[in-house]
């Protein structure tokens, strides 16, 4: 696919080569970008549901308000993503990490993974990294956050009714105004 050669020549020549990839407000349902390098691309708005996006490379990409109900994230390096506000519903995203990202240019900055107000509810996310991760107001309902690294999560006003956390790490973790918490967790 073009897009992912011109979009690997950008991110790997700082912009002097290649386009960034940008497919905003596109339907691309379906389709597969497994392993891919999708480092920094743009997504806002894009309807990407069943979309696979396993072991793909997605770090600091711009997810913000795309539909990507049932897509698959298997083990992608989600670090410093914007998924504010994304329908992530039903998604497959074991093994993700959606940790902080280093800033490529200043080492004592980090990025944290933005997920503030996206539907996470259902999502498959055993084993799931997301230290330090930003999910303010977001729906965790009925998700499978078992042995999930969640340490310095804010959960703040976040739904966790009927989400699995056995095993899930919470050092640190901001839950105010979190609902449906279970007892052991909290």
């Amino acid at each position: 696919m073009q897009l992912l050669a011109n979009h690997r020549s950008w991110f790997e020549t700082g912009g002097q080569r290649g386009v960034r990839a940008d497919l905003s407000n596109e339907d691309h349902h379906g389709e597969s970008f497994s392993g891919a390098n999708l480092a920094a691309a743009v997504f806002r708005e894009a309807r990407l549901s069943e979309c696979n996006f396993s072991g793909a490379t997605l770090a600091a990409a711009d997810f913000s308000l795309a539909k990507l109900d049932a897509a698959a994230f298997s083990q992608a390096d989600m670090r410093g993503i914007s998924l504010e506000r994304a329908d992530l519903s039903g998604a497959l995203m074991t093994g993700a990490n959606l940790s902080r990202l280093k800033h490529f240019q200043k080492d004592d900055v980090q990025i944290s993974a933005n997920l503030n107000g996206a539907n996470l509810s259902a999502i498959q996310a055993a084993g799931i990294r997301m230290r330090g991760a930003q999910l303010v107001g977001a729906d965790l309902s009925d998700a499978d956050l078992s042995n999930a690294d969640l340490r310095e999560v804010d959960l703040s006003n976040a739904d966790l009714t009927g989400t699995h956390l056995s095993g899930a790490k919470l050092d640190g973790a901001i839950m105010d105004g979190t609902r449906g918490l279970p007892s052991a967790a909290s």
